[in-house]
């Protein structure tokens, strides 16, 4: 691969990286994977959602990241992550300290 790809600010290195992970789960597996079905992979501010980057992660877009689904009651069920990740994530609250 072309290292320039992601180097050169004018190149689409990126987003053509999450369209290939986006098409290999494919978009009905994204969507079954989420907790709601009107979510996104871009949040409200313009940012990669927590969908998105757990499908980077971890090969699903898994809404939450606590281990496994939390059944709420109500037919609501908030949908963790099953299997660790061999890279981390630290999220910007936690850099902050606010965890």
């Amino acid at each position: 691969m072309n290292d320039r790809m992601f180097q050169d600010p004018n190149s689409q290195g990126v987003i053509l990286l999450v369209y290939s992970i986006i098409l290999t789960r494919q978009i009905a597996n994204i969507r079954s994977d989420m907790d709601l079905v009107n979510c996104t992979l871009i949040n409200e501010h313009g940012y990669a959602s927590q969908e998105i980057i757990n499908l980077m992660l971890t090969g699903q877009a898994r809404s939450n990241v606590h281990d496994g689904d939390k059944d709420l009651g109500d037919n609501f069920v908030l949908k963790g992550i099953y299997n660790q990740a061999e890279v981390g994530f630290l999220t910007l609250y936690e850099h902050y300290g606010y965890f």
